[in-house]
């Protein structure tokens, strides 16, 4: 027992002694793989330092390219609503101009449509007057003429069949048929008959309805002014 366990101790001796001798001998291949790991905790921690600021870069990045698509996005919306915007008021524009045209040419075709309606109703009326005038003065002429040769006749009449002894009948008869020729016949006619009428009234001795005879010297124009002058002298000296 005691040899056995003086081998294991020998033994043990031995293998830590051969442990410490080939640590002493060989140092450096001991402190080798500590060393490199060490290096390679450094590199990797580089390599994940390096990717976080990648990482970092790349965030900022399409943060910044991002905001640079809002802005351009914006941009071209703005532009597409400004230029939108401005066709809208184009259209409105024109639509409003074309209206204002319109009305503006409706209003002056309508005054001169108007005018021309005027100044033809104008060259009608006044053609339509002017053949009523015509009409009117030649009626007027044709109607003088008829009264003239009226009256014309009865004086004949009265001149040629009572020119001795008219009776008072007749002379009142001719001198009611001159009161209604009195501004309906000519100055000659109208004084032709006063003429014959006054002669009688000269020759005869006496003068009845002397009012009536004053009525008609009142009623004379200024053409038979002379007569009128001679009716009353005469029914101022003759008797009634």
């Amino acid at each position: 027992m005691k040899s056995a366990a003086i081998i294991l101790l020998a033994v043990g001796t031995a293998w830590v002694a051969a442990v410490l001798a080939q640590a002493q001998t060989n140092p450096k291949p001991i402190e080798a793989p500590s060393q490199t790991a060490k290096a390679d905790l450094s590199n990797e921690a580089n390599l994940a330092i390096l990717n976080k600021e990648l990482e970092v870069t790349k965030e900022f990045t399409q943060h910044l390219l991002a905001t640079v698509y809002f802005c351009l996005a914006t941009v071209i919306v703005v532009l597409f609503a400004m230029v939108g915007f401005g066709w809208f008021q184009n259209i409105r524009a024109y639509e409003r101009d074309k209206e204002a045209l319109r009305q503006s040419l409706s209003i002056a075709l309508s005054g001169m449509v108007g005018e021309a309606a005027r100044d033809l109703d104008k060259k009608a009326t006044d053609r339509f007057l002017a053949f009523d005038n015509k009409m009117a003065d030649a009626l007027e002429n044709v109607f003088q003429q008829l009264q003239n040769l009226h009256l014309t006749v009865e004086t004949s009449i009265f001149s040629k069949t009572h020119a001795e002894k008219t009776p008072r009948t007749d002379l009142m008869v001719f001198l009611a048929h001159v009161e209604k020729a009195i501004g309906k016949v000519s100055a000659d006619t109208l004084n032709e008959a006063l003429s014959a009428m006054i002669e009688h009234l000269e020759s005869s001795e006496h003068i009845y309805s002397r009012t009536q005879w004053l009525a008609l010297a009142e009623r004379l124009p200024p053409e038979s002014a002379g007569h009128a002058a001679r009716l009353r002298e005469i029914l101022r000296t003759k008797q009634s």
